[in-house]
This record gives structure tokens, C-alpha cells and sequence, in this order.
């Protein structure tokens, strides 16, 4: 209903408000993905003179330095295809939906996973039948390969990780040294980070599969794994 005559400028200065704000996040989304993409290429051109420099040079200590370099700009590039990626995310590209089986997306996701030193960590657990969702295909398996690589990063080089789909959920557990309540909020925020000693990462990941679990119409959990507070399951329930 139309509001009452004298409340009409309060309405029009505050729709205008609501406006301005929606322009700014829009803006704010359009740079990160621009900025990103531009950083690619410069990225790679360095990462492939900084190789260069460390098979051609004959001075150790220059070879470590240009070894370190490469390590720093793959860091960089990581972070640049987190941001688009982010950026995608946020365009509403999870608002899609079509039959996505949990089962199936949990076995190609974790496949991904090739390295015999990751590998080797995770057990998956699915139903012989299928359990399908209405959801994004990409967005979720962009949400599932967060979750994983975040556990086998986070959790501890030696901990074991389970990724296990049921009725209409799907969660990865890890049996590393958990987190406190107040870590499992904050890190569902961009560019937050665990404080485990030597946590790498961009701290994006987490707050992407917040993204896509609230566009799916799913709800992201993360809590203890254990009763003694020990390790970390992170769960996508569709209600």
C-alpha cells in the first residue's frame, strides 16, 4: 500500500538511499572482479621470469630468493581467482537451480584431490542412491572444493578428513584441532583466517560457501567434530 501523503518525502529519500548503497556494492563487486582479472596476466609474466632467473642463475642464494618469489606470486594468483571467483558468486550465480546430486558432486569434487599426500586423507561416504537437491551445480562444487581443501589446509598435515553426503546434507569433518565458537562465526567473514600456527590461505573461502549456502537456500554449520571440542565438521544443510 501507498504511504500516507506526509511520509512520502521520508519514503523517496530512503528509496534513493537503498539505491545508492545497492550502486556502491555493485561497484565495489565489479572492481574486484576487473582488478583480478587485469592482475592475472602481469602475475604469470612475473612467475615465468622468476622461474627463469632461478634455472639460468648460478648464485645460490639468488636461485632461493627467485624460488621464494614464485611461491609468493602463486600465493598472489590464488588470491586473484579466489576474488573473481567471489565476484561471480556474489553476482547471484547460485540462484540457479536444477537437480544437483550431492552423492555424485561429492565423488568428482573429492577426485579433484590427486596429490598422494591429499588423497590418501580423505574417506567418502555416500548412499548407493542418488540424493539430489535444487541447487547450482557449479556454485556447489565451488563450496565443496573450498571445504576440503580449507580442511586439509587448516586441519593439520597429518589429519584425516571425511567427507560424508546424507538427506539433503553434505559435510566434510576433520579430526584436526577445532576452533572456538567465536572462530566459527568469524571466519564465515571475507579475509578472515584461522590463528593455527602457519595458517595459509586467503580467508576466502569460508565466507564463499557462506555466500552460496544462503542463494541456494541452504544453511552452512560449522561446529565441533567431537564432544571434547576437537576437530571441525563443516555441513551443508538443504532445508
Amino acid at each position: 500500500d501507498a504511504a500516507p501523503e506526509e511520509l512520502q518525502p521520508l519514503v523517496q529519500t530512503l528509496n534513493a538511499l537503498l539505491g545508492r548503497v545497492r550502486e556502491l556494492l555493485e561497484a565495489e563487486r565489479l572492481f574486484a572482479a576487473r582488478s583480478a582479472h587485469e592482475l592475472r596476466t602481469p602475475l604469470a609474466a612475473a612467475r615465468a621470469q622468476a622461474q627463469r632467473l632461478a634455472v639460468e642463475t648460478n648464485d645460490a642464494a639468488a636461485r632461493e630468493r627467485a624460488h621464494r618469489l614464485v611461491a609468493q606470486l602463486d600465493r598472489l594468483t590464488a588470491l586473484a581467482t579466489r576474488l573473481l571467483q567471489l565476484a561471480r558468486i556474489e553476482s547471484g550465480v547460485a540462484l540457479a537451480r536444477e537437480p544437483v546430486d550431492l552423492a555424485q558432486l561429492a565423488q568428482l569434487v573429492v577426485d579433484e584431490f590427486g596429490a598422494p599426500d591429499q588423497r590418501s586423507r580423505i574417506t567418502v561416504d555416500v548412499p548407493p542412491k542418488p540424493c539430489s537437491v535444487e541447487g547450482d551445480v557449479d556454485a556447489l562444487a565451488i563450496a565443496m572444493r573450498n571445504l576440503v581443501d580449507n580442511a586439509l589446509k587448516h586441519a593439520g598435515p597429518t589429519a584425516r578428513v571425511a567427507v560424508r553426503v546424507g538427506p539433503r546434507a553434505i559435510e566434510v569433518c576433520d579430526d584436526g584441532p577445532g576452533l572456538d565458537v567465536d572462530a566459527t562465526t568469524r571466519l564465515k567473514r571475507p579475509f578472515e583466517r584461522g590463528a593455527q600456527p602457519g595458517a595459509d590461505g586467503s580467508g576466502l573461502g569460508l565466507a564463499m560457501v557462506e555466500t552460496i549456502a544462503r542463494q541456494a537456500g541452504a544453511r552452512f554449520e560449522l561446529e565441533p567434530a567431537s564432544p571434547d571440542g576437537r576437530g571441525l565438521c563443516a555441513r551443508l544443510r538443504f532445508d
